[in-house]
């Protein structure tokens, strides 16, 4: 789990439940990330339907999808806790 959940916190008993907290939540958060994947895949699929570059506007519209493409890839990487390291001062 990142540092970042519990960084707020700077008592290590405190820091120790707040974890234990997360990981009880584990499965909220799974299903959470399957929420943030289906949102990539209906962006992924609206980048590729060609009617999108026959709007003047296409190169704007194409930095917000970057951008919101970025935030759900920043989300997902927070929220995936079987891809983070347990914090050496909650072991």
């Amino acid at each position: 789990m990142y540092t970042k959940w519990t960084a707020h916190l700077v008592d290590l008993k405190d820091k120790q439940s707040f974890y234990a907290q997360v990981q009880r939540s584990k499965d909220v958060l799974d299903r959470l990330k399957d929420l943030l994947d289906e949102k990539q895949n209906e962006h992924d699929s609206m980048e590729l339907n060609l009617e999108i570059y026959n709007q003047p506007n296409w190169a704007e519209r194409q930095a917000h999808l970057n951008g919101y493409k970025s935030c759900l890839r920043s989300l997902r990487k927070l929220i995936d806790l079987d891809q983070q390291i347990r914090p050496k001062e909650t072991q």
